[in-house]
């Protein structure tokens, strides 16, 4: 997958990995359930009623978690994210 302007999705100040490399979950301000959905979302690519039928959770927790996660990582949406991220091997660890 060729490089992508990451500054286009994502907030300049997120240090990322160079593309095709390892991207830790663990390295940013996450918690570990939203590690758990971030990595199911992206790596898994489940839709958010999935994780919350998986994790036994409301859907509408769901989205509220994935949206602190987009505050995260100053990304305006999941597609954006996921488009940064496919230009990595996304690990939860």
């Amino acid at each position: 997958i060729p490089a992508i302007n990451q500054h286009l999705f994502i907030s300049p100040e997120i240090n990322l990995p160079k593309p095709g490399e390892i991207l830790h979950l663990a390295d940013y301000s996450l918690s570990e359930r939203q590690i758990n959905f971030l990595y199911e979302s992206i790596v898994k690519n489940k839709s958010y009623g999935e994780i919350s039928v998986f994790y036994g959770l409301s859907k509408s927790l769901v989205k509220k978690e994935m949206c602190s996660i987009l505050d995260v990582f100053g990304c305006k949406n999941m597609e954006s994210l996921k488009i940064v991220f496919s230009q990595f091997q996304v690990e939860k660890a």
